[in-house]
């Protein structure tokens, strides 16, 4: 981490090295202020900064995105580790070196790899593990990975090996998303050893407006399964077990003047559990209505997604969404939209809705404005979540 951050440092205040084609800095400095009016600690500022830089070495090239959050909500005893609260947090979200071979193209470092293709919800995009301790803003975390890509002509051929297994982060226990008994937390991960190298390959063909892909992974799922066990007779604790899992999945796009018809889907197998193999899959559209009033268009994304067999999951972190549909409305310019998206949990399980007004002026001064607000059927965790309705407003600045 040390060698990272004084490379970064470099780069800042040694820039007449390099020419300036030679290398570019970019990235932003927001301040995110939450107010929950139903917790205990309602107003949460939050500081983010993320930057990405990349440096050009001939055919080489090596980019590095960093980010660090900063916020003060101090959790109670019981969130299993420093780093996965919500007290200062620092993260190397990629770095890696990339070049290419005529039609070939090689990345080694760590990285985030996107493969989904739907909207907000990706069955087949499993190769890297994701944050979830905030379920409406979570992020994908970059994992060690060496990465071929091969492009003949209308086709992708994709390896990805990831040597180093990393675990999902879910809400620490006592945080504001944690839906669980009040115990200590511990995980079980695979060992660093060659027989647990996860490995993923996709494959796209494009012919005219049609996209097919498929995809295969074998390694091991990042959520957990939850057990508690009893330590003592006076003390349980909670173990997330993560167990080995194969899938292969697909999808399409295809696109009809205005309209863009999305789809994917994958099956999971665990070879070592009995009955909890399931399928998961997505189907959607794209609309653009184009230019309504003056300068302001209006975007219109729809989603159902469904698993089966459909499982029911006590613990919440595996089986969320059993069946839902999805809805978002975007009607904005370059410098100003509004969105609006809800959730449907079905059958009337949860509802989610989540409108935002954001305002930019000349791309990189960026203020905004979103309420989150759950609303679910007793003994849900949609139901848990109503002491998380929010408002959230952010100043955002970029370079």
């Amino acid at each position: 981490m040390k060698k990272f951050i004084a490379f970064i440092l470099v780069l800042f205040f040694s820039q007449n090295i390099f020419a300036q084609e030679d290398y570019s800095i970019q990235g932003s400095i927001s301040l995110d202020n939450y107010y929950y009016g139903e917790q205990d600690e309602q107003y949460v500022p939050e500081a983010n900064i993320d930057l990405i830089t990349k440096l050009y070495l001939g055919d080489w090239q090596i980019v590095s995105n960093l980010q660090a959050r900063y916020n003060n909500l101090e959790l109670e005893q019981g969130a299993f580790t420093e780093e996965e609260d919500y007290r200062p947090y620092v993260s190397i979200e990629e770095f890696y070196v990339n070049t290419y071979w005529q039609d070939l193209d090689f990345n080694l470092g760590i990285r985030k790899i996107n493969w989904g293709i739907t909207d907000r919800f990706n069955p087949i995009d499993i190769i890297n593990p994701v944050d979830l301790t905030d379920i409406i803003n979570e992020r994908k975390i970059g994992i060690p990975v060496f990465a071929l890509t091969y492009w003949p002509p209308d086709w992708q051929i994709e390896l990805v090996v990831a040597p180093y297994f990393m675990a999902s982060r879910l809400p620490p226990a006592n945080s504001y998303f944690y839906y669980g008994p009040d115990l200590s937390v511990e995980q079980e991960l695979p060992e660093f050893i060659w027989q647990n190298v996860q490995a993923g390959l996709l494959i796209n063909w494009q012919y005219q407006s049609l996209s097919l892909t498929s995809m295969a992974y074998y390694g091991y799922d990042h959520l957990p399964f939850v057990e508690v066990l009893m330590v003592n007779p006076l003390e349980f604790a909670i173990v997330y077990n993560y167990e080995k899992m194969t899938a292969f999945g697909g999808g399409f796009e295809y696109a009809i003047n205005k309209l863009i018809l999305r789809g994917e889907g994958a099956y999971y197998i665990y070879p070592d559990l009995e009955q909890q193999d399931y399928g998961q899959y997505v189907v959607g559209f794209d609309y653009n209505f184009g230019q309504i009033t003056q300068s302001y268009n209006l975007y219109l994304t729809a989603q159902y997604i469904a698993e089966s067999p459909q499982r029911e999951d006590p613990d919440w972190i595996r089986h969320l969404f059993t069946e839902a549909v999805s809805l978002k409305i975007i009607y904005g310019n370059e410098f100003t939209e509004f969105s609006f998206e809800e959730i449907w949990v079905l059958p009337g399980d949860g509802l989610v809705l989540i409108p935002s007004l954001t305002h930019s002026w000349q791309n990189n001064i960026t203020i905004s404005a979103e309420y989150d607000y759950f609303l679910g059927k007793e003994d849900t965790y949609w139901h848990f979540n109503e002491q998380n309705n929010r408002l959230i407003f952010s100043l955002k600045y970029s370079f």
